[in-house]
């Protein structure tokens, strides 16, 4: 590492085309990242980025009503995106009404919150791609006409009725299906996380495995035991229906991959379902856990595990989000205990000084 001062050695500056002081250089075998205003995840990224001999391709399939990835506002994956690149990888689109196939060399094929029906030549062409040793993430909304289940059940998974309630891990002053999910199956993928993911509006993940005995499945974040899948939103949800709803706990998120390696030389498949998109939108992925669960799984199934290890935490932001029974806690530690305490104790110094 070598640090110039633009103003002592401006030709070496004006060769490199700087023109500010806070301005980062990496160079690596004729690859070059420039990092302005650097933090840690930045230099983290750009050292990633330019240690690489090629960029893993993420496509994003497009044509359903999917989240945009240029969308800025709440409801887009622009950020998404961003955190992406500053992994290192190769972000873009593929419209599977366009092309015949998901194209060669595709490290992960994402399929992000379709809200309208995903044709079964393209649930063919995608089914096609797993086949070959392709890697798919599936984010599959409540309430949607997307329809993914023909595709699923040929691997044995599906997802369940209506969205998941949840009376203890969800966000405290938020609805009772802002789930804030701290239960985690040991996998490569949740094996570092350290912060609960926020999943608003999600649905459970099934499994059936006579027809997956194929396929090792692994659920990997679930609902805690007073947690159901409410079957009917219209009304205010506070109580389990035994007869209509799905008791749990529940799987919102698992991984699947064959039990049997492939022949060498040949990739291995991987499949990661997750029954919500939103957290990965602008709103909240950049809530701690979100990050880091989206990028887990993504280096999980681009297969650099290697990534998963420097994945770059930006200290920024590390909020305690307290879940319904903490906030409780908390409400009787500042506004009972805290002035009771405080009381008495005035009350025992000032009857000692009267006995003075």
């Amino acid at each position: 590492m070598e640090f110039v001062d633009p103003e002592r050695q401006p030709k070496i500056a004006q060769n490199y085309g700087i023109s500010r002081t806070d301005t980062a250089i990496f160079e690596s075998a004729g690859h070059t990242v420039r990092v302005t205003a650097p933090s840690e995840v930045e230099l983290t990224g750009a050292l990633i980025r330019v240690s690489q001999d090629s960029k893993k391709r993420v496509l994003f399939l497009e044509g359903h009503g999917e989240p945009s990835l240029d969308d800025r506002e709440r409801t887009g994956l622009s950020a998404a995106r961003e955190i992406l690149i500053k992994q290192g990888y190769d972000v873009g689109t593929l419209s599977l009404l366009k092309e015949d196939a998901v194209p060669d060399l595709t490290a992960i094929l994402v399929v992000a919150g379709p809200r309208r029906p995903v044709t079964t030549e393209e649930q063919e062409r995608i089914h096609a791609y797993v086949e070959k040793g392709g890697h798919l993430l599936l984010l599959i909304d409540p309430d949607t006409q997307a329809d993914l289940n023909p595709l699923l059940k040929r691997w044995g998974l599906g997802v369940g009725p209506g969205a998941l309630v949840d009376l203890q891990d969800r966000l405290a002053q938020g609805d009772l299906t802002s789930l804030l999910v701290r239960t985690f199956t040991e996998h490569e993928i949740t094996q570092d996380l350290s912060a609960a993911v926020m999943f608003p509006l999600a649905r459970h993940i099934t499994f059936d495995e006579q027809v997956g005995n194929a396929w090792d499945y692994v659920p990997l974040a679930r609902t805690s035991p007073n947690s159901w899948a409410e079957t009917d939103l219209k009304g205010r949800v506070v109580n389990l229906n035994e007869k209509e709803d799905v008791k749990g706990p529940l799987p919102m998120a698992a991984a699947l991959t064959p039990k049997i390696a492939p022949e060498e030389g040949k990739p291995r498949p991987a499949i990661v379902v997750i029954g919500n998109s939103t957290f990965a939108t602008n709103a909240f992925v950049n809530f701690p856990g979100n990050s880091d669960f989206f990028l887990h799984t993504a280096a999980w199934l681009a297969e650099e595990r290697n990534m998963m290890a420097i994945v770059p935490k930006d200290s920024a932001l590390r909020p305690f989000t307290p879940n319904p029974l903490q906030e409780r806690a908390l409400l009787y530690l500042q506004v009972i205990l805290l002035p009771a305490s405080m009381l008495i104790s005035g009350i025992m110094v000032w009857r000692k000084r009267r006995s003075l």
